[in-house]
C-alpha cells in the first residue's frame, strides 16, 4: 500500500485577502464602539476617565478571550488557527450592534458619554460616540462683530479733546486774517473844521 506523501495531506485553507480586509474592519470598529460603549455604562457610576478606559478595556477584550480559549480544541491547537480573530470579530461587532440597537435605553448613556469625551478634549471620539448615540452635535455658530453706529456722537458722547482743540485754532486763524475795519483819524488839535464847501472859514 502505498504511502500518502505529505504533499498530499489536506491543509487547512488560508482565508481569502478580502475575508481578511473584512476581518480587520470589523475588529477595528468594533473594538472602538463597544469600547464607547462600556465607557458610557461605566460613565454613568462615575465620572472618572481612568476607570472608564480601565473597565471598558478589560470587559472588551477579556470577554471574546475567554470564550475563544474555550473553544479551541485542547488535543490538538493548531486547528483552531483563525478561530480567536474570528471569535473577537463577532464579539466586537455583535455587541456593538446590539447596544446601540437598544438606542432608547443606551442612547442617552452614548450622548452623555459624547460630552464627557468632547469636554475632555476628544472631540473625534466624542464625534463616534454621538454617530452611536444617533444625534449630531450641532457647531455654535460663529461671533459677528457689532457694527459701528454714531448713535453716541449723537446722544453726546465726548469730542475728542484733539479735534476740540483743533478747531479753536481753525477759528483762530480765520479771525486773524480777516481786514480791520477802518478808523477815522481824529481832527489834530487846533485845526478848524472844515465847511461844507471844503475851505476853512477865514478869520475877520
Amino acid at each position: 500500500m502505498a504511502k500518502l506523501d505529505k504533499t498530499d495531506t489536506p491543509s487547512s485553507a488560508k482565508p481569502s485577502p478580502a475575508l481578511l480586509v473584512v476581518k480587520i474592519i470589523a475588529i477595528a470598529w468594533g473594538f472602538v464602539a463597544t469600547m464607547i460603549s462600556f465607557m458610557a455604562v461605566v460613565g454613568a457610576l462615575t465620572p472618572n476617565g481612568y476607570a472608564r478606559v480601565l473597565v471598558a478595556l478589560v470587559v472588551t477584550l477579556i470577554v471574546p478571550l475567554a470564550i475563544a480559549d474555550g473553544l479551541l480544541p485542547k488535543k490538538d491547537p493548531t486547528r483552531g488557527k483563525g478561530l480567536v480573530t474570528d471569535v473577537l470579530a463577532l464579539w466586537l461587532v455583535g455587541f456593538s450592534l446590539a447596544f446601540t440597537g437598544a438606542a432608547r435605553m443606551t442612547g442617552p448613556l452614548l450622548v452623555r458619554e459624547g460630552d464627557r469625551l468632547s469636554t475632555e478634549g476628544y472631540a473625534p471620539v466624542a464625534a463616534v460616540a454621538y454617530l452611536l448615540g444617533g444625534v449630531r452635535p450641532e457647531e455654535a455658530p460663529a461671533a459677528t462683530p457689532a457694527p459701528e453706529s454714531t448713535a453716541a456722537a449723537d446722544a453726546g458722547a465726548p469730542v475728542d479733546a484733539g479735534s476740540a482743540d483743533a478747531a479753536t485754532a481753525d477759528a483762530a486763524a480765520e479771525d486773524a486774517a480777516a481786514p480791520a475795519p477802518a478808523v477815522e483819524a481824529a481832527p489834530e488839535a487846533g485845526t478848524p473844521p472844515a465847511n461844507d464847501a471844503g475851505t476853512t472859514e477865514g478869520t475877520h
